[in-house]
C-alpha cells in the first residue's frame, strides 16, 4: 500500500502543475487518480474509498520454501462488495443489531 498511496500522491502533485499549496485542487485531483498498480487496477469511489482486485492465496511448500499461490483474484473490488453502493447502505447498521444476534 506504501506505493499506491507514494503514486496517488504524485500524480495528484503533477495534476495540479506542482502547486500543493493549492489544497482542493489536490484533493480534487487525488479523486481522479486512476493507475495500474502492482496489485492491479486501483482507483477511488464515490466516497473516496480505494476499489483495487483481491487475492485469495494459498501457502504451498515448494522444496524447501513455501511460497503463496494465487487461488482466486476478485476485480474491482470496493468497501461494498458484493452489493454496490445503494444495496449495502440499506442494509440494517451493525450498532442497531447490537445484542440481537442470538437470543
Amino acid at each position: 500500500y506504501s506505493y499506491v498511496g507514494a503514486r496517488v500522491i504524485r500524480e495528484a502533485i503533477e495534476a495540479v502543475k506542482g502547486k500543493t499549496e493549492d489544497r482542493a485542487g489536490m484533493v480534487a485531483a487525488m479523486k481522479k487518480v486512476n493507475f495500474k498498480a502492482p496489485r492491479g487496477a486501483f482507483k477511488f469511489d464515490e466516497m473516496n474509498n480505494p476499489i483495487n482486485p483481491i487475492y485469495i492465496f494459498q501457502v504451498e511448500k515448494q522444496g524447501d520454501t513455501y511460497t503463496n499461490k494465487v487461488i482466486e483474484r476478485y476485480e474491482n473490488v470496493s468497501q461494498f462488495y458484493p452489493w454496490g453502493a445503494k444495496a449495502y447502505l440499506a442494509k440494517p447498521k451493525y450498532v442497531d443489531m447490537a445484542n440481537k444476534w442470538v437470543d
